[in-house]
């Protein structure tokens, strides 16, 4: 999601209009574009025992940066089977299932 407001995080400090990827230990990464953020976020959750990386689009996603985000995960976790489904969440652009 995009940041509301200036803070400081475990990961860094955030600035008002940031791209942050939150996950179960708060805002796990930070970034000036949804395509990094969600390089960023991956690269924290998904582990070498994983398999399946579900990535749930909504609104604000973008062919491209799903197309992006798909050609990342695939190649830097090729250990990863990566499905796409339409979600249609307000305020995330997108949500990962990491198993």
């Amino acid at each position: 999601t995009r940041a509301v407001r200036d803070t400081h995080t475990d990961a860094g400090k955030v600035t008002t209009g940031d791209w942050i990827g939150l996950g179960a230990g708060g805002v796990l990464a930070i970034a000036d574009s949804i395509e990094e953020v969600n390089a960023k976020l991956l690269m924290s959750l998904v582990k070498d025992e994983h398999e399946l990386l579900t990535i749930i689009e909504g609104e604000g996603s973008t062919r491209e940066a799903t197309s992006a985000l798909s050609k990342f995960a695939t190649a830097r976790f090729p250990q990863l089977c990566v499905e796409v489904h339409y979600g249609g969440q307000p305020l995330y652009p997108y949500f990962f299932g990491v198993e």
